[in-house]
Parts: C-alpha cells; sequence; structure tokens
C-alpha cells in the first residue's frame, strides 16, 4: 500500500514540474536552440550557469587513466563529441582563490549527529582525472548552496592492503570545501575489485586502521565506501568490514557511508551486500540506482522509473528511510549496432539529436528520454537522464522521506537539475 501512496505522490510531483522553470518536458527535450551558455562568477571564479554542448566530458584527461572504472561508477569512452571550439575557458582549480578552512571538528560525536539529521542530503560525487580537470570544481563552485557533502575519487587499496592515492589539488579542495560548510566524505574503492580487503581478516583490519589514520590526520567526517565486483561469498566480508570501521570511526565522531549495487524482491544481483547489516552500522546508504542498461548490455533505458521505485521498496524493508540515499544519474549511453556503446550526457544526447535531424522521444513508462539515428551506415540507439527524468527520482525520494540523493557525477549533469532540487527544498 505504501509503494502506491509513494508512486501517487511521484506523478503528481511530476506533472507540477512540467510546469517549472525551464520548460514543459517535451520542449526541453527536443529544443536544443533553448540551451545557451553563460557564466558567472562564483567566489571569484568563472563557472559556467548551463554546461557547454562542447565541454567534451574531459575526454584528454579520461585518456590518461590506465584502466576503466568498472560497474555503476564507471568510466567509459565517447565519441561524436562537438567541437571544443567554443568551451568556456575555466582556470585550473590550483589556480583559484580560496577561503581559509573552517576550523576543525572536535573529536566528537558531531558528525554522526550531523549525518543522522532530519535534513537530506545532496551528495556530489567529484572526480578529477588530470591535475587541470575543472568540470566538478565548477559544478561544486556554482552549486554550493544545495550541496551538502561531496565524495571525491580519492583512495583504493590494493589486494595486499596498500592504499593507493588519486585526484589532484586532495588539500585545496577539502579547504574550499571547508570553508562553505560542505563534507568531504573521500570515496574508497577495491582497486582491481578485489575482495582480499574483505576476505583476509589480517588486511581488513589493517585497511580499517589505515583508514582511521587517514580520517584523523586530514580531518575526514567520514567516507564514502565503494566495493564493487564482488560475489555472494564476499557477504560476510563486507559485513564485517562495515562493523569494523563503524566501531573504529563512530566514537571519533566519524560517519560511514556505502555504495550498493541496489535490489529488489525479484533480482538477486548485489547479494554481497547484506542490507539489514549495513542499514545498521552505516550512517547512509546510496543505492546506486543506474546502469540497468549500459555499456555491457542491450540497449535501453540507464535508470527507468519502476526499476528505481523496487529498488526503493526492497531498501525500506531492511533499513530506515533517513539511511537510504537514492543515487542519480546524469548521463545515459548511445548503443551502435556494431557492438560499439559510449557515453553520452545531457547536451551532448541534445545535440546530437539535433545534428542528425531527430526528435528526442519521452518515455513515459520508464521516465526517460530516447531517440534513434543512423550514422554512416550504423544504427543509433540513445538512452539518457537529465534533469526532468531525475525530478522523478527525486520526487520519489522525498515521499518516502529518504535520507537524500548523490549524484554522478558532479560536472556532468543537466543544469536543470539544480533548479528541481532547489523546488523541491533541498
Amino acid at each position: 500500500m505504501r509503494s502506491w501512496w509513494a508512486l501517487l505522490s511521484v506523478l503528481t510531483m511530476v506533472t507540477v514540474l512540467t510546469g517549472l522553470k525551464g520548460g514543459a518536458i517535451p520542449d526541453r527535450a527536443t529544443n536544443p536552440r533553448s540551451i545557451h551558455v553563460a557564466t558567472r562568477a562564483v567566489g571569484g571564479v568563472p563557472v559556467p550557469t548551463a554546461r557547454p554542448p562542447s565541454r567534451l566530458l574531459m575526454l584528454a584527461e579520461r585518456r590518461t587513466l590506465p584502466t576503466a572504472r568498472v560497474l555503476n561508477h564507471r568510466v567509459v569512452p565517447h565519441t561524436e563529441m562537438p567541437s571544443a571550439s567554443h568551451t568556456p575557458s575555466v582556470p585550473p582549480i590550483s589556480s583559484r582563490p580560496v577561503l581559509p578552512p573552517t576550523p576543525a571538528l572536535p573529536t566528537s560525536t558531531a558528525s554522526v549527529a550531523a549525518a543522522s539529521s532530519a535534513k537530506p542530503w545532496v551528495l556530489g560525487y567529484y572526480t578529477q582525472y588530470s591535475s587541470n580537470s575543472v568540470a566538478s570544481q565548477s559544478s561544486l563552485a556554482a552549486n554550493l548552496h544545495t550541496i551538502t557533502a561531496i565524495a571525491p575519487l580519492w583512495y583504493t587499496y590494493r589486494a595486499n592492503g596498500s592504499l593507493h592515492r588519486m585526484g589532484y589539488h586532495r588539500a585545496i579542495v577539502r579547504a574550499y570545501a571547508a570553508s562553505h560548510g560542505i563534507g568531504v566524505y573521500p570515496l574508497v574503492t577495491n582497486a582491481g575489485t578485489n575482495d582480499t580487503i574483505l576476505t583476509n581478516a589480517s588486511i581488513r583490519n589493517q585497511v580499517v586502521a589505515s583508514l582511521t589514520q587517514l580520517a584523523v590526520r586530514d580531518n575526514y567526517p567520514g567516507f564514502n565506501i565503494d566495493f564493487e565486483g564482488l560475489n555472494y561469498w564476499d557477504r560476510q566480508g563486507m559485513s564485517a568490514f562495515v562493523m569494523a570501521l563503524a566501531h573504529s570511526l563512530h566514537p571519533l565522531g566519524k560517519v560511514v557511508t556505502v555504495a550498493v549495487i541496489p535490489k529488489t524482491v525479484t533480482d538477486p544481483y548485489g547479494r554481497a551486500y547484506d542490507f539489514r547489516v549495513l542499514g545498521q552500522y552505516a550512517d547512509k546508504v546510496v543505492l546506486m540506482t543506474y546502469d540497468h542498461h549500459d555499456i555491457g548490455s542491450p540497449a535501453g533505458p540507464v535508470a527507468p522509473m519502476g526499476w528505481v521505485t523496487q529498488a526503493v521498496d526492497y531498501a525500506l524493508t531492511r533499513m530506515p528511510a533517513q539511511k537510504i540515499v537514492l543515487g542519480l544519474a546524469v548521463y545515459g549511453y548511445n548503443w551502435g549496432s556494431n557492438g560499439t556503446t559510449v557515453e553520452v550526457h545531457d547536451l551532448q544526447a541534445v545535440h546530437l539529436a539535433a545534428a542528425h535531424g531527430v526528435p528526442i522521444q519521452w518515455n513515459p513508462a520508464d521516465g526517460e528520454s530516447t531517440f534513434t539515428y543512423t550514422s554512416a551506415g550504423v544504427n543509433h540507439t540513445v538512452w539518457f537522464e537529465n534533469g526532468y527524468s531525475d525530478a522523478a527520482k527525486i520526487a520519489l525520494a522525498t515521499a518516502n522521506h529518504l535520507g537524500g540523493v548523490a549524484i554522478w557525477r558532479l560536472g556532468d549533469e543537466d543544469p536543470h537539475l539544480w533548479t528541481v532540487l532547489q523546488q523541491f527544498g533541498y
């Protein structure tokens, strides 16, 4: 019964959203000429108020990665990008003025209290694949009034328990976020999707101790644990890891958040995640409700509304609503009949459809935009998320009183997403 009332609330909210500033869904989705690029100064830093269609999604910087990330939080190649000739100039983060950091929090339960507060989170996943990339920083700077916390891709642990650092300008980003009251919960991954750091008790304890030392040294309020590529036999080790990390960090006033593969009643995927245990010991659990169709599947919606609703329904039977953070995709995929699949994002997709003279269709059943075209004899099918498809997910989170939303990733989003978040009181 609860899910039916939630669905009714979602449909009502989405109907209201079609009249928001930015245009109704059909107009916004099919009229690329309505999109323009402007800049404004945020803290003395010029940032785009709309993502330009020529941004190229940091293709050059992504080429520097030795391997792509896997599963839900992934990096994939891009093709058919528009020209970069009109990309506005944004200075690298290292040259940007930042305010002095706020004083360090005392060793107390302050961070845990903040994580469990009634105010819902807007967590932004923050990536920087080269020293001069600016997409996530620009999005953060432009939306300081809405973003609650960031999870920068900074740390991964190898199978032997050794720590590998990633990203750039970590100290500068920490100071910048702290000066604006934004929590920094570094994203921690399992390098090569290894499970040794979970199944080997000695190495597991070594990683917990390492993270605890790191949290104290750099004054992190906590971490976002994102261990993927796991199997059902990793379930006990995953639970033991989160329990041990919570026991180590909570007395210090630090927070444990976990990103998980979503589950539904009929879908056993993500069996390594015991939702009851994670819901008990983690302060926030991010449902990665995206990639229902992805680079390794046939064409289809990235985050169909029915599947997302089922994932939320399942999570609510295993953990408190205020601990659940709903993942929002701000991208899509372009599937080619020749077997190639590349990632695309909102404005890319809109301009790609315009370039080929084809309409973008709103699929009401799945709550997502889609279109098809033919290029050089190859048939293409595109599905992508934008501010309007994410609006239904935000409405779902609101109707179920969830603990917030998480955006993968800052810098790729449809600018209209921020308008929608504000309309919902985030």
